[in-house]
């Protein structure tokens, strides 16, 4: 039998006391894939389910909608022959008749609406297999196919609790595993702890050094962004701002650096980043969102109102005491301003009023876009009112414009329309319908919050504190960060300061490091690709011997704890004599029929103790061999690669350690 057909022998007992963990594992992952699957299959199934049962309230809504349609059409055609037959109607019939044309009409838009939808649901339905016009069909075919996947789902689960259940029995192995590999490790256990001790500090220092070595790479993006060079002064200036900011807030440079990009990617200049940086790590601080968030608000809402950079600080303050002071939340407010806020500036009114507008509506629980459209549309109808709005106005006695044809303040318009409805007495319903002429049947709701708020007072009182809001999100910020935590974020902000002037001291020399490396590697590159033959046998080498090292390791991993028994079989084996071969096959005959798997790694580690034991020889050639090898293969860029030469006498010094340590562990069964 050749040596290579011996060492086989061994591998594959090795292999097949470790085969059970594979299989295991291989398992849980394949049924942990497979519930995965059955769970978005069965997720995917239930939204058909209720796509079905939204078709269905759109169609009945449809129907509904369709006989209202009908009956309002044939109001509406009775009231005009009837006005029409009338010989001087009365301005009250105009009226009813008026209401009854829009009345049809709401309803007509809200058919075509619901029309619409209901032909979309259609095509979406279509789409997954599901016909409309054959539904109770296909909605119990759906209903079969969830009760199945249901089913299938909780099979794969109980498969799996199978699977852990025994991944659990294995895993008591595995821990005598681990026990017998803390006593055959004590041999290595002092240079173990020196590498340790290393990769530790090297670890520690590389973290040190990481906010330094982000800082760098976040300065490099911003650079790219605004397209100048890295040592130009508005570069300098920028960093010098994110260092103090850094060192003087409880935000880190890193994310001081990060707004300035963000502010930079949403079209600011130098300029405008210095200003609204600042402010965005406050706004973000204080309302606790991201700083994309914040920064797309905040350059969002100066260039709707076209304010410069010096009001930047203020807008970031309006926008914190508009939700410090009203009901209105980050999403909500964002909402509603994106729609507000380009009409409010052409109407002339200031950031201000529009924030009161927008807090006010969200106190009265008309919130996001609802609150956006709302006040847009109030602003609209009154900067510019046209037709029936125009004369409803005129009925009321409310000017919108002065005698220079500008817009006049709209807090004044919608208080002066609040008190000619006093005045006037007008009823509720009277109110309503011109709140709906003058605003439209959508926004008259909002209006009417508005006209209340005015009227009361609240939006005056709520612009005037925005107007003296300055310094509020600093002063919020301050009181929040004012416990453990807030000290906590200062400490790491200062920590993360160190790591970065730590960095700008050491950049220089860590890039020419990392640049000499890089150029040694391509000299290896270079030299493998001209040495083809040679490389591919250092590769095979090297691969044998750590597979090896690897092997003779999991055996002394777990030798210790049955090595006295080893021990035993040898001795009481050798004092047979000339009849070892029989008895030696009845005891590993023995040692094999004891259960699985607890025991069986203990057969399989005696097999390989064994066959190490009669074919001591070719092992000990072969890592001779591969040490020689290592030496040998590695001469022709002996003189390439002198810098690295402590390297590969490490190697060498290690594979003769791991040699001498297998011997050790292996001498009472050579004995």
């Amino acid at each position: 039998m050749s040596n290579n057909v011996k060492l086989q022998v061994l591998l594959r007992a090795v292999d097949q006391a470790s085969r059970p963990f594979k299989s295991i594992r291989t398992a849980s992952k394949s049924l942990s894939g497979d519930i995965r699957d059955t769970q978005k299959s069965l997720r995917e199934l239930n939204g058909h389910a209720s796509r079905i049962e939204g078709f269905r309230k759109t169609s009945a809504q449809l129907a509904v909608t369709g006989h209202a349609l009908e009956k309002a059409r044939q109001e509406a055609e009775a009231l005009a022959t009837q006005f029409k037959n009338t010989e001087r109607p009365t301005r009250a019939q105009a009226k009813v008749l008026e209401s009854a044309k829009r009345a049809a009409e709401d309803l007509q838009a809200k058919y075509n609406r619901l029309t619409d939808s209901v032909k979309r649901q259609q095509r979406e339905l279509a789409v997954v297999g599901i016909n409309t016009r054959n539904l109770a069909h296909d909605e119990q075919g759906l209903k079969n196919r969830i009760s199945e996947t249901t089913a299938q789902l909780n099979r794969q689960r109980d498969a799996l609790a199978r699977v852990s259940a025994q991944q659990a029995k294995l895993n008591a192995v595995k821990q005598r595993y681990q026990a017998g590999k803390e006593l055959a490790g004590n041999m290595a256990s002092v240079g173990a702890a020196g590498v340790g001790i290393a990769a530790a500090g090297t670890m520690a220092g590389v973290k040190l050094l990481m906010p330094g070595y982000e800082f760098a790479q976040k300065n490099s993006e911003l650079q790219a962004v605004l397209g100048v060079a890295k040592d130009s002064a508005e570069m300098t200036a920028l960093r010098k701002q994110a260092r103090q900011l850094g060192d003087n807030t409880a935000a880190s440079a890193d994310d001081a650096a990060g707004a300035q990009i963000i502010i930079a990617k949403a079209g600011g200049d130098v300029d405008a980043i210095q200003a609204a940086t600042p402010v965005t790590l406050n706004m973000a601080l204080a309302n606790r969102r991201t700083m994309e968030e914040n920064a797309a608000l905040l350059m969002g809402m100066k260039s709707a109102f076209q304010l410069s950079n010096d009001k930047v600080a203020h807008i970031g303050d309006v926008l914190s005491m508009t939700m410090n002071k009203t009901a209105a939340d980050f999403d909500g407010m964002s909402d509603a301003l994106t729609y507000a806020a380009p009409v409010a500036k052409n109407a002339g009114v200031s950031i201000e009023e529009t924030a009161a507008m927008v807090g006010a509506l969200h106190d009265a629980k008309i919130t996001g876009s609802m609150a956006g459209t709302g006040s847009r549309a109030v602003l609209s109808r009154l900067q510019a009112p046209t037709g029936k709005a125009w004369d409803a106005l005129k009925e009321l006695g409310v000017k919108t414009s002065d005698s220079k044809g500008n817009t006049r303040p709209i807090f004044t318009i919608l208080k002066e329309m609040q008190a000619s409805f006093e005045k006037n007495r007008l009823g509720t319903a009277q109110q309503a319908e011109y709140m709906k002429t003058i605003f439209g049947e959508e926004a008259s709701s909002a209006a009417a919050v508005l006209m209340t708020a005015a009227s009361t007072g609240k939006l005056d009182k709520l612009t005037a504190a925005f107007k003296a809001s300055d310094g509020k999100t600093a002063e919020l910020v301050n009181i929040m960060q004012d416990n453990l935590g807030g000290d906590f974020k200062e400490f790491q902000s200062a920590y993360e300061a160190v790591g970065t002037d730590l960095f700008d001291q050491q950049e220089g020399a860590l890039r020419n490091l990392t640049q000499t490396a890089t150029k040694y590697v391509l000299k290896l590159d270079g030299w493998i690709q001209k040495n083809k033959s040679l490389a591919s046998t250092i590769g095979l080498i090297v691969g044998g011997a750590l597979a090896l090292i690897g092997i003779i390791g999991a055996i002394g991993l777990v030798a210790w704890p049955v090595i006295t028994g080893i021990n035993a079989i040898i001795a009481a084996a050798g004092a047979m004599g000339a009849i070892f071969t029989t008895v030696g096959s009845a005891v590993m005959t023995a040692i094999g029929a004891i259960s699985w798997p607890v025991v069986a790694v203990v057969a399989a580690i005696v097999a390989g103790a064994l066959l190490i034991r009669k074919y001591w020889e070719p092992v000990s050639a072969f890592f001779g061999g591969v040490v020689e090898g290592l030496k040998a293969a590695f001469a022709p860029v002996g003189e390439l690669f002198t810098p690295l030469k402590p390297v590969f006498d490490w190697l060498g010094e290690k594979l003769q350690a791991a040699w001498q340590w297998f011997k050790n562990l292996i001498a009472p069964v050579k004995a």
